[in-house]
């Protein structure tokens, strides 16, 4: 009867020292096989944490078309750069915000024009050409410019009696925000005051201020405590003194008020 060959290590080799050996081979592989995975360029690494370590203020590295995958190896899966992440819905709003902003002017402007450009000729012949009228909006302030010429007579600081406020009051209605203060400011060209009624054109431009302020009182109901009036002479022009048109340009009334807000 055949014998059972028997394994034998080999000569003077113990059993065990085999078993450690493939146990080490295969380790290793193990930690070759990750660093094949992860090969990290260095340079681009550090420029990826530090956008981490910026304060508010710093800008963003932009990485430009490179994605994180060149920056970290593969395997990981790609996405946009902060230089390349929008908001859409933030744009949408801004954009809306702006077109409510757009109607809200033209509304005004169109109400004003339609009370004190149309008619204008109607109750003052003197005048010619109708009265200068802009709106504008800036940081939640509203700011209409008015002539002078469409509430007062040359050198005069009492509204003519066909000047109807009542448009303008309305507005101003429309848009008060209880505790805010409307500002009227008067202004006036730079030809010198001859009358005697009043001293000088600082004198002119604050009395016509404070006549505005009183019809506006009179029309909305408010108190003297949400109205402000300021005077600035003939100081702060916004066209050339030295021609007729430019001095009627420069004889304006400029009303601030609260702007409505849009949500």
């Amino acid at each position: 009867m055949a014998r059972e060959r028997k394994e034998e290590a080999p000569p003077g080799a113990p059993m065990w020292l085999a078993t450690y050996g493939d146990l080490v081979t295969l380790i290793l592989c193990f930690f070759v096989l990750l660093y094949s995975f992860s090969s990290p360029n260095q340079e681009l690494l550090e420029a990826f944490t530090s956008v981490f370590q910026q304060s508010e203020d710093d800008s963003i590295i932009d990485f430009g078309n490179m994605g994180i995958t060149e920056i970290m190896g593969n395997g990981i899966v790609e996405f946009p750069t902060p230089s390349q992440s929008t908001d859409p819905i933030l744009e949408e709003s801004e954009e809306a915000q702006q077109a409510k902003i757009d109607d809200y002017i033209g509304d005004v402007q169109s109400q004003l024009e339609n009370a004190y450009a149309s008619p204008y000729e109607t109750y003052f012949d003197y005048f010619e050409g109708a009265p200068e009228i802009t709106v504008s909006v800036e940081e939640g302030t509203t700011k209409i410019e008015i002539s002078a010429d469409a509430f007062f007579l040359s050198g005069s600081a009492e509204i003519e009696p066909g000047f109807d406020i009542t448009v303008l009051a309305n507005i101003i209605l429309e848009t008060f925000q209880p505790g805010s203060v409307i500002e009227v400011e008067g202004h006036t060209d730079s030809v010198p005051m001859s009358s005697g009624r009043y001293r000088d054109n600082w004198d002119l431009s604050s009395n016509r201020a404070r006549a505005v302020i009183l019809a506006l009182m009179e029309a909305t109901g408010l108190e003297g405590e949400n109205f402000k009036s300021v005077g600035l002479s003939e100081y702060f022009p916004i066209a050339d003194n030295e021609t007729e048109e430019g001095r009627r340009l420069n004889r304006r009334v400029v009303i601030y008020m609260s702007t409505p807000a849009f949500n």
